[in-house]
């Protein structure tokens, strides 16, 4: 399931509001109680909105795999079941599809050419 986005145009992605975000994913895990079920995100950290847990209280400055721990241990405090794993994407997403998968097999031990 993906979270509701931009409901008035029927579309999804991008997170308008935290209290959303955080309300519809409380609500599929209190819809889905198995515990083998598994609930995460998929955000882009330049892109979280401003009410997001603790993102006020990280020093600028402070790089970016810093900020995605502080942000992803906030996000699983607030969303506390067991289940739910917090991810937040350090770099775009998108970045990923564009890149010379060659180039990566020569920096990653097991990364496999295509």
């Amino acid at each position: 399931m993906l979270v509701t986005t931009n409901r008035k145009q029927g579309g999804r992605g991008g997170v308008v509001t935290y209290d959303h975000l955080k309300n519809d994913l409380a609500r599929y895990m209190r819809s889905d109680r198995n515990p083998e079920a598994r609930f995460t995100t998929m955000l882009d950290l330049y892109r979280l909105p401003g009410d997001f847990p603790a993102r006020s209280a990280i020093p600028t400055g402070t790089p970016g795999l810093a900020k995605v721990a502080a942000l992803e241990a906030a996000l699983k405090r607030d969303l506390p079941d067991s289940r739910f794993v917090p991810y937040i994407q350090l770099h775009e997403f998108e970045a990923l599809l564009y890149c010379d998968l060659s180039q990566l097999s020569k920096h990653f031990s097991g990364a496999v050419a295509m």
